[in-house]
């Protein structure tokens, strides 16, 4: 069965079932007056293709008081996530004011991070809750941008279940989808509507084999993407690492020829010398000195 973690699953799920998003963003969100409505907003900040391109919002929305909502899935470490996941925030909060528009009108936004791995690893907590205040700056209005990061693999070796808290009925949803049903009976999910209402999104034996063809081929295409573009990473790292190499040892070379020319003729000049003369760094020339002697 597909895992609902996916980008293409996950955006499936959540697009079309409104009311486990809502329920998902107050599960986790440090929100004063929790969400009660939402409407999808355009996925604009990433144009998402038909050839495997990698999607990089996943979900986005705006609730009936304005808040903008952005909901990612991260399977893997990427260098430079943070700043990429303030990147998009600050583009959706921007971009709520046109010239002529009312600074008083601005929403702040919050940012959800569902990751698949450790991101503070010196921290026994799974969900942290970041944000630009200050205690100096409590009464500022600069909290305007909110991130949620939530270690989904920091709670699968914590091993722990509460079937009262929420957030645990998320994350078992989310890395062990097939036990939902085991632990809880027909009745219990029934009232569970927010979350039985993903689990059966979840479900593909709803949907005919064309749809699932379909859904596998863009899942292919995407995985395909990902192997190609580590295949390229790596290849140019080694070639990269041989031509430097190479390189390394003919500048190598042509100092070690410079210097030894000089030193035949005046074999009692300075290293400092030798380096005014060639502008060669005073390191090598150390180093060559050694291996002529």
């Amino acid at each position: 069965m597909a895992d609902p973690r996916r980008d293409r699953i996950f955006r499936f799920i959540f697009m079309h079932q409104p009311e486990s998003l809502i329920h998902l963003l107050n599960s986790f969100l440090p929100l004063t007056d929790p969400i009660v409505g939402i409407e999808y907003m355009p996925a604009e900040l990433h144009a998402e293709h038909d050839d495997g391109s990698l999607t990089i919002v996943d979900v986005r929305c705006r609730d009936v008081n304005g808040r903008h909502f952005i909901v990612e899935m991260q399977l893997q470490k990427t260098p430079l996530f943070f700043r990429r996941v303030l990147l998009n925030a600050s583009r959706v909060y921007s971009r709520q004011v046109r010239i002529g528009d009312s600074l008083k009108e601005m929403q702040p936004v919050y940012t959800l991070c569902l990751l698949d791995y450790k991101m503070f690893p010196e921290s026994p907590d799974w969900v942290h809750h970041i944000d630009f205040t200050t205690r100096a700056l409590e009464s500022a209005p600069f909290g305007e941008l909110h991130f949620t990061m939530v270690e989904m693999r920091k709670w699968v070796e914590n091993d722990t279940f509460d079937k009262s808290d929420v957030r645990d009925l998320w994350m078992m949803y989310f890395n062990k989808t097939e036990e939902m049903q085991r632990v809880f009976s027909p009745d219990e999910l029934k009232k569970l509507r927010f979350m039985s209402a993903a689990v059966e999104a979840w479900d593909l034996t709803r949907y005919t084999e064309r749809e699932l063809w379909l859904m596998d081929s863009r899942i292919a295409k995407m995985l395909a993407h990902e192997d190609l573009a580590l295949h390229y990473i790596d290849q140019g790292l080694e070639k990269g690492i041989e031509q430097g190499r190479k390189e390394g040892m003919l500048a190598g070379l042509e100092a070690s020829l410079r210097i030894l020319s000089i030193l035949k003729i005046e074999p009692d000049l300075s290293d400092q010398d030798i380096v005014d003369r060639t502008g060669i760094d005073i390191d090598v020339v150390r180093s060559i000195r050694v291996v002529l002697a």
